[in-house]
């Protein structure tokens, strides 16, 4: 019997604990984690190509990655059913919204195991500014609004 990854359908063996092809892990649960203490001064980012919001991850697994904002709310998190999928055991399944505000962008954590970060403080939910650095769990993003 096979169990078939929700990320990227390939069969894994049944009982897998972690997709084969992907890595997308099956059933276990969100991991603890010490928050990162970021320094700006070692973070080197690339500017977005086009003038509007959008999370650049600076820092972790998919380092590079730009996640554009339309103007819609995004939920983040490891469920692949998320907006913005972070595939790591650090994040929860259902871990922010981002949520367009006037100027800019809002981010609310969703209770999740590990919390959200905007600047090295742990919020509930803030008006995020350009350049503010977010984390969630071993993933850094930095917010861009132009």
């Amino acid at each position: 019997m096979t169990n078939k990854c929700p990320v990227c359908g390939s069969s894994n063996n049944d009982g897998a604990l972690s997709c084969t092809t992907c890595g997308f892990n099956f059933v276990q649960k969100t991991k603890e984690f010490d928050p990162i203490e970021i320094n700006n001064t070692q973070v080197q980012t690339k500017k977005p190509s086009v003038k509007q919001a959008s999370l650049l991850v600076v820092q972790g697994p998919r380092n590079g990655a730009l996640f554009t904002l339309d103007g819609s709310p995004k939920t983040v998190g490891r469920s692949p059913a998320c907006d913005i999928f972070l595939n790591d055991m650090t994040v929860s399944r259902r871990h922010a919204v981002l949520a367009p505000i006037r100027g800019g962008y809002s981010i609310t954590d969703q209770k999740s195991y590990n919390g959200t970060w905007v600047n090295n403080k742990n919020i509930e939910s803030i008006a995020l500014k350009d350049g503010d650095m977010v984390q969630m769990g071993a993933f850094v993003l930095q917010f861009k609004c132009n």
